[in-house]
Formats: structure tokens, sequence, C-alpha cells
């Protein structure tokens, strides 16, 4: 089989002798695999071969195999790639009819999943060609939401681009997804960098990336405590945030203190900071329960014996 001679030997064979295929074989035949030429030029991110079939109207919107039309399928494919090609191969199919706005089997569109792996250069080049960026995947997931998953200290500062890339080209970040989150709220649910907060938020001040601001805005001090994010809660206390203010947010923090929140997850570091730094001890909840009474609540006898030496 000539298709999957080419497939196998893709690079032993000569320029020219690759080219031959692309520009003999039948656009629909299929390999052992399942892939057409168009599938085996993309996954290679061959720009002349796309060239030699897109002279032959190859068609650019149809799904492959795995669900895929050939935007998706470049995409999908482009982490180990030359990145030129992969921009070019992307000019070229959006320069013959690709669409953007079709979604493959999974429900999403090539720009969505551009964001989901974190395709920086992809998504700047769509953005340059004033696509349309804010269709939903079939969970009613828009940019910013999918932006907002599987954030970790190795895609961060793609994260931050991202984010901000979306936001500066008008994507909201209030729209909730059909579980009722917006990208906010599935970032909330992670341990990461409290300044991807700031950012998704519109309030990091990228003229002063040192600013405390920064930090405050980006997470709350109730919200620190619960993240155990040691370094905002000596923010918040060293610019003088209320130390003492019941929570209103709609999270595990609502209706308690910033030492209520520390004492009803037994974080001995946070309740240590708070008290050094005049937290009240005695102050109420909104049911009526000192720090002490969650403490004992927990029954943690230790968290206990250690308030009563502060009260």
């Amino acid at each position: 089989m000539k298709l999957q001679d080419l497939r196998d030997n893709y690079k032993s064979k000569t320029a020219e002798e690759r080219y031959d295929y692309y520009r003999t074989l039948p656009l629909d035949d299929k390999d052992l695999f399942g892939d057409t030429l168009l599938d085996i030029a993309l996954n290679f991110a061959d720009v002349e071969a796309l060239k030699i079939l897109l002279e032959r109207n190859v068609a650019v919107n149809e799904v492959n195999r795995n669900g895929n039309r050939p935007l998706h399928n470049l995409i999908l494919s482009s982490e180990y790639k030359n990145l030129d090609d992969v921009l070019t191969c992307i000019e070229l199919l959006l320069d013959n009819g690709a669409s953007v706005l079709r979604k493959n089997d999974m429900g999403e569109t090539p720009i969505l999943s551009a964001i989901r792996g974190n395709y920086v250069e992809i998504l700047e080049l769509f953005i340059k060609r004033n696509l349309k960026l804010d269709l939903k995947d079939s969970y009613g997931n828009g940019p910013l939401h999918i932006a907002a998953y599987s954030c970790n200290s190795n895609n961060e500062e793609k994260k931050k681009k991202i984010f901000k890339l979306l936001l500066d080209a008008g994507i909201e970040n209030d729209i909730k997804n059909d579980d009722g989150y917006t990208s906010i709220d599935i970032l909330a649910n992670q341990r990461v960098n409290p300044i991807l907060f700031s950012i998704l938020k519109g309030e990091y001040d990228f003229d002063n990336p040192n600013s405390t601001s920064n930090l405050t805005s980006a997470m709350s001090l109730h919200s620190a405590i619960l993240s155990s994010n040691y370094d905002v809660i000596k923010v918040h206390l060293k610019v003088g945030t209320d130390i003492n203010e019941i929570s209103e947010e709609n999270n595990n923090s609502y209706g308690l203190s910033p030492l209520g929140v520390a004492c009803h997850i037994l974080d001995f570091e946070s309740v240590e900071l708070l008290l050094k730094n005049g937290a009240d001890p005695n102050l109420k909840n909104n049911d009526g329960q000192s720090a002490m009474d969650i403490a004992v609540e927990n029954n943690n006898e230790d968290l206990i014996n250690w308030l009563l030496t502060k009260i």
C-alpha cells in the first residue's frame, strides 16, 4: 500500500519522493490506521505537502477517524513539530476555507483545542486574524473556562499569557458554564500561583509587577487561609487588611472570621500569624461561635490548649 509506505518511511524519503505521493495518490485513500494524505501531511506539519493537496482541492473541514477536523488535527499534534511550520499550515488551511467555527466530535472548536494545549502562538494567530473566539464546547465552557483548567507550575507562564490574550480580546471572565461555574470558580478549585487569579480577574498591574495589590486582589485573606497560601496571608497582614472581618464569600469561609477559618481547617501556622497580628480570639461568627468554640467542635485538644494561652 503506497500510502502506508509514505507514512512508515516519511523521514527516510526525499522531499521529491514524498511530494510525488501527494501529487498522485487519491485524496480519499487511507492507510492501515485510517489516515488520509491530508492527515499524514498535517501530522508532519509538512507545508509543501499541504500546498500540493490544497492545489488538488482537498476538503479542509471533513472529520477524520479520530473525530477531528484538519485544524484540530494539526493543533493537537503540534507539540513536537516545528512551530513556524505549524503556524504556516494553519494559515494555509484558513486561507483555503478551514473554519474555526466547526467543532470536533468532542464539541471543541480549533481555538478551544489551542487553548487547552496551551499553544500561545497559535492563539495569537487566531486573535490577529480577528476570528470568533467565544464559542463554547459541549459543556458550556468558553475560552477562559478551558484556560482555567489544569493549571500547574509547569504551564503557569503560558497560562498567564493566555489569560491576558483572551481578556484583552474581550472574553469575559464571569460567564458561567453548564455547571454554573465561571473561569474564576474553576481556578479557585486548584492550588495555583495567586498571580493567576489577579490576571484572570483583570486586576493585575502589569506595569507594576511587584505591587502588593497584585497579591491582595488575587485572593482574599479568608481564601488565602483556606489555600494555606502564607505568602498572600502575610501580604494581607502587612497592608492592614481587616483581620477580624466576617467572610461573605461563597466558599468554606462563609460566615467565619480569618481566625475562625484557620481553626476550622486546623492550620496552626495561620492561627499563629493571625493572633500575632491582633486577631480577636473571642470574636463570634454569624453562628455565635468564637475560635475556641470551633476548636472544641473539632475536638482538637492541641489547638484548644494553645488558644487558651492566647485568650
